[in-house]
């Protein structure tokens, strides 16, 4: 049974930050086709966007973006990056041992994305 609630929260952990990434790539687009915006962010955004050639847009540029744009989300960033590890070692099979330096579960997830978005403002769009 312990095995059982273990990946139950495995699962909500992965499902947690699937979605924390889709909102930030959402709010990405929302900024670089709504027109009027004219924010230091949105106008990275919108430089990143027009790239010629470039078919999509890496969720690694956006954060990227963000941290260089408002440096106050620094921190934040960076914890959310590691949960993406995280999330990067659960979508892909679990087969090495992870060393994240600190444990994930869907609260702590649920804290880390909540922080990030508050501080970014993706929430607020």
């Amino acid at each position: 049974m312990e095995r059982l609630l273990d990946e139950i929260d495995t699962q909500a952990s992965f499902f947690i930050i699937a979605a924390a990434e889709a909102g930030i790539l959402v709010d990405f687009y929302k900024r670089v086709t709504v027109k009027g915006r004219k924010d230091p962010v949105t106008r990275a955004f919108r430089n990143i966007y027009n790239v010629p050639g470039k078919r999509r847009v890496h969720l690694q540029d956006v954060l990227d973006t963000w941290a260089a744009e408002v440096p106050t989300a620094k921190a934040d960033i960076h914890t959310f990056k590691g949960a993406l590890s995280f999330r990067h070692w659960l979508a892909h099979g679990r087969y090495w041992v992870p060393k994240f330096g600190r444990t994930y579960d869907p609260t702590s997830l649920i804290r880390i994305v909540a922080r990030l978005f508050q501080r970014i403002g993706v929430a607020n769009n």
